[in-house]
């Protein structure tokens, strides 16, 4: 998880992104499913992935 610490100052110069970035989603994701957690939450997408893609890490 991150964790962001903003001083008063910090927050009047903050933005909040319309909508997720794709390179963030794409690395939260992989984190995700490295974790033995995240594994099991998205157990039946991950049996389905290994079967389409064979011999491939």
């Amino acid at each position: 998880m991150l964790r962001f610490h903003f001083m008063s100052e910090n927050l009047t110069r903050v933005r909040v992104a319309t909508e997720p970035h794709a390179l963030w989603e794409i690395a939260v994701s992989l984190h995700r499913l490295q974790t033995r957690e995240g594994r099991w939450a998205y157990v039946p997408w991950f049996r389905a992935a290994r079967v389409a893609l064979p011999g491939r890490p």
